[in-house]
């Protein structure tokens, strides 16, 4: 990925950019829930989220989490006292997004995965996977594998979620993951529809890991590889497949057995 360029530019390009341009002028904080933690006194750096939150943080641990970041950093003026960064993506660099971001630079502890109810789409869909999309886009490698890790402990959680856990690890890439979430799938979720139609709501008593009983907004979350092998993982597990007796053990191995076969067609030169 390559580092965002800090030059001067013009109106027009600024209105377009979709990357974080650095500034040297200084404007009051504006304080909520999200930045308060993130006022710190020896601050060298402020972040201005898309949507107007002031973070006043240090350098060095931005320039620890990410190489695009440092790269932003080290093309400054670093003799300058006051360091601005502009966030511009509405919704990857929002203010929800830069504290959880911050909060993994800092080690501060993730916040807890809702439980089911109307929260838990909102909370995990809006908020985690656009966090993975920001650290992605950063290279924010170090962040990345905390959050492998956070992701891999609350699947085991009695209270999670399998299918959501789903979407997360297929948005990671990760198929030990992935497989992971499948082998810790229940037998029904207690979910609303989120005010889907009947056509595309979650069909009452469905396994939160049957495609066929998904509301749609999850459905399309869900890679078409990673649906195609958790369909082929059904199969070969059982070909009339009864819910309650479903070794999904058995249904995770092929899982990954088609994951991996498709993403080696995918790069014949791994094969």
């Amino acid at each position: 990925m390559s580092t965002p360029l800090i030059a001067p530019m013009t109106g027009s390009e600024e209105m377009q950019a979709n990357t974080p341009r650095q500034k040297t002028y200084g404007s009051l904080p504006t304080i909520n829930g999200c930045n308060e933690a993130y006022q710190h006194a020896d601050a060298d750096i402020t972040l201005i989220s898309s949507d107007g939150f002031h973070f006043k943080v240090h350098s060095y641990q931005l320039m620890a989490s990410s190489p695009v970041f440092r790269g932003m950093i080290h093309a400054g003026a670093l003799s300058q006292k006051q360091k601005e960064v502009t966030f511009t993506d509405e919704r990857l660099e929002r203010s929800r997004i830069v504290a959880l971001f911050l909060d993994i630079c800092y080690g501060k502890p993730l916040p807890p995965f809702p439980h089911y109810g109307p929260n838990t789409y909102d909370e995990l869909e809006g908020s985690l996977c656009d966090l993975i999309s920001f650290l992605q886009k950063y290279d924010c490698r170090p962040a990345i594998e905390h959050l492998r890790l956070y992701l891999g402990s609350w699947i085991k959680d009695v209270n999670s979620s399998p299918a959501d856990s789903l979407v997360l690890a297929a948005k990671l890439e990760d198929q030990e993951l992935a497989m992971l979430a499948i082998q810790e799938t229940g037998l029904s979720e207690d979910l609303d529809n989120f005010g889907c139609s009947t056509e595309l709501a979650y069909i009452d008593g469905s396994s939160n890991m049957d495609l066929s009983g998904m509301w749609y907004d999850r459905f399309i979350e869900i890679p078409d590889d990673y649906k195609y092998a958790l369909l082929r993982g059904y199969r070969y597990e059982r070909p009339f497949i009864d819910l309650d007796t479903t070794n999904w053990e058995a249904v995770a191995k092929e899982f990954g057995n088609v994951l991996t076969a498709i993403h080696n067609r995918k790069r014949p030169d791994k094969q």
